[in-house]
């Protein structure tokens, strides 16, 4: 370590911030603590000078910054929270709408079912067989009993369409309950306590959540909902009788009940194209004219 009793000129600023002050002359440490503090102030001079080279902010700047983008970022999350539950509320609407389905379905299902003289619901089953209200299969009198009725009522509910039935009321209730459980969560949060990487954290998380589950209720319900009617439309059960409705009527009007005059205009009327499916991160689509809660 080089002496600095004589406060040596040629000492560099490296080894003037590494020098030890103990048992240094007053006058001495005095200089030398000159000395330092502008060893110190060339130094963070030369370091801003290296950031701006890189393309890099200075420190005041990388503050200001830090401020600005914070304050970028807390806007942003406030409204992406506002988003959220909204969807969260349509997706709740539409979840509400389904269930009402899928109760009446349930309900229909067991007035259909087959049933024994006991009391007990029996369905059909996929192989021929029958199977009692806990999926157990009837044997010996009670599956006689169960083929007998069956015969009598050949639109008995079968084992699947009630398995199929029960399996998209829990799927409803599981979606439900998410969305709760995520709104408890978020409802203890402060912003104003969180920070710019814990405020991106969450609205990411929360972003891909609902659209995970808007994802997940338009492919167990709408898209085979959508698909039954395309295919009620091609087999000819469409209550227009097809894309062109008016396909068996001559232009005379002789056949059916419209008029020659009404003929040719509704000729060739197409039904309208369902939307496309959505794309991740925006719900489902339904007759909603609210605005945002």
């Amino acid at each position: 370590m080089t002496s600095p009793d004589d406060d040596d000129p040629s000492l560099s600023d490296a080894e003037l911030l590494d020098m030890p002050e103990q048992n240094l002359p007053a006058g001495i440490l005095h200089r030398l603590r000159s000395r330092r503090d502008n060893a110190r102030l060339r130094k963070a001079t030369q370091d801003e000078y290296i950031l701006q080279q890189r393309g890099q902010k200075t420190k005041a700047e990388l503050d200001a910054g830090d401020a600005s983008e914070y304050l970028l970022v807390f806007e942003q999350f406030q409204e992406t929270m506002k988003d959220i539950r909204y969807r969260e509320d349509l997706l709740l609407a539409q979840i509400e709408r389904e269930e009402k389905l899928v109760r009446e379905r349930l309900e229909d299902i067991d007035r259909r079912a087959i049933r024994l003289h006991d009391g007990r619901r029996a369905y059909v089953g996929s192989n021929r067989d029958y199977l009692d209200e806990h999926g157990t299969v009837l044997q010996g009198a009670d599956e006689d009993e169960a083929r007998r009725k069956h015969a009598d009522n050949p639109n008995a509910a079968t084992w699947d369409e009630r398995a199929s039935a029960k399996e998209q009321h829990e799927a409803l209730l599981q979606m439900r309950k998410e969305i709760f459980e995520a709104r408890e969560k978020r409802s203890v949060l402060d912003p104003k306590n969180l920070s710019v990487n814990e405020m991106k954290s969450i609205t990411s998380e929360a972003s891909a959540s609902i659209a995970r589950l808007e994802t997940e209720f338009y492919e167990k319900f709408e898209a085979p909902r959508r698909e039954t009617a395309d295919l009620g439309r091609h087999s000819g059960s469409d209550p227009y009788g097809g894309d062109d409705y008016m396909a068996s009527f001559d232009d005379t009007g002789s056949k059916g009940t419209l008029s020659m005059e009404f003929s040719p205009q509704a000729r060739g009327q197409k039904h309208p194209t369902p939307p496309d499916k959505p794309e991740p991160g925006q719900g489902p689509s339904i007759p909603v004219v609210t605005g945002p809660a």
